[in-house]
């Protein structure tokens, strides 16, 4: 996949036997490599095959690719292990590895743009960050476009994956990904996404997050996430998600797959596996739980924020936590969803004759209806009430 001319680190005084500090020789090659850029097309830096270099600096890698053979970057001091700017390259095959688990919040290992530079449509294949405080970062810059594939973060003390990018960023993609948390007591989480318009996610695992927070995606449109896999997650506060989505457009998720989670919120307080925030709109197929642990407190698989749209088609009513002004929609049977008022005043969809919607705040001895059903088709058709509550 890598194409152009090659500089080798060994040949600008690299060791690689993961004692003698390689970071003046890795950061030489790779300057060559961007220097050359102005009279040839592609250039790319090579790494030994699984060697280990050690750096003690950060690494920046500009306008270059980067092809590891599937060499170590260890650094034994929390710092920036690698950071990347520039468009369309590629990097792939390395780890970035720091000695031990690290709880200093300097230690990163991959960075996406300093912040003034892009770090846009690039690919990023077979990179393993470990013993990270936070694995893959970007922090305000724009990062746009970007595919990572087979990607993984683990060992994570903090975020596996924390991109917080500037409004405007566009589109990025993960690939069989993954985060890991680190040993207990620390504060691990999985991907935190804020601001990026299109993302896509595709056998996505997260395991061993500590309190929830397995994945964030926040200011966000057309969410797209074909199999979320949650494995060995723990949640202990109250109120807390596994998974929260914010979206102003579409979130469309195939199935979320719960394997060996536990839950022990206290007794009286509510956990959630997914949570869709305030006026966001989102479409699931399926919520999978197996081998799940609830210690103390009740646990649902689907939690709406105020004017958020959900449909759903295999989550039972009686694993949705109904509670909130939001709007939940089924798709099967007749019916459709549940409403506090007449759905001929406040849904936009189109509706068959014989629909139904539950009300879904009734009060005994009230003069609102049980539901209401659809009499005439339409765009949202016309709807009348039925039953009483005695």
């Amino acid at each position: 996949m890598i194409q152009g001319s090659r500089f080798h680190i060994d040949d600008y005084g690299a060791v690689g036997d993961g004692v003698t500090d390689d970071t003046a020789a890795i950061q030489a090659a790779i300057n060559a490599a961007d220097a050359a850029r102005a009279s040839q097309a592609e250039t790319y830096v090579e790494f030994g095959s699984g060697r280990v270099y050690l750096v003690s600096s950060r690494i920046d890698a500009t306008n270059v690719s980067i092809h590891g053979n599937g060499a170590t970057l260890l650094s034994n001091t929390p710092i920036t292990i690698m950071r990347i700017n520039g468009n369309g390259q590629v990097f792939m095959d390395f780890n970035l590895r720091f000695a031990s688990e690290q709880s200093d919040s300097a230690a990163i290992g991959l960075e996406l743009t300093d912040g003034v530079l892009q770090a846009s449509k690039n690919t990023f294949i077979n990179i393993v960050a470990r013993n990270c405080y936070i694995g893959f970062y970007n922090n305000g810059g724009i990062a746009w476009g970007n595919t990572f594939q087979n990607c993984r973060a683990t060992n994570s003390y903090d975020w596996g994956w924390y991109f917080d990018t500037n409004t405007g960023t566009t589109t990025c993609h993960f690939n069989t990904c993954q985060a890991r948390g680190a040993s207990s007591g620390s504060q691990s989480k999985g991907f935190y996404i804020n601001n990026i318009a299109d993302v896509v996610m595709t056998n996505t695992a997260v395991d061993q997050v500590d309190d929830g927070q397995a994945l964030e995606i926040k200011t966000a449109s057309q969410i797209f996430i074909d199999t979320l896999a949650l494995e060995s997650c723990v949640v202990t506060s109250a109120s807390q998600y596994l998974v929260n989505l914010v979206a102003d457009q579409v979130v469309d998720i195939k199935s979320i797959s719960n394997k060996v989670c536990t839950y022990d919120v206290g007794a009286g307080n509510k956990a959630y596996i997914l949570q869709v925030g305030a006026g966001s709109e989102m479409r699931i197929g399926s919520i999978r739980d197996v081998f799940q642990t609830v210690t103390s407190g009740t646990v649902y698989k689907i939690r709406g924020s105020s004017s958020a749209r959900i449909r759903t088609q295999d989550v039972p009513l009686s694993e949705v936590d109904t509670l909130g002004n939001y709007e939940l929609f089924f798709d099967f049977g007749r019916f459709k969803g549940l409403a506090t008022a007449s759905p001929a005043g406040s849904w936009t969809g189109t509706y068959e004759v014989g629909d139904v919607a539950w009300n879904r705040a009734p009060t005994a001895g009230g003069i609102e209806p049980i539901g209401w059903v659809c009499t005439v088709a339409g765009t949202p058709g016309t709807w009348a009430g039925f039953g009483t509550i005695s």
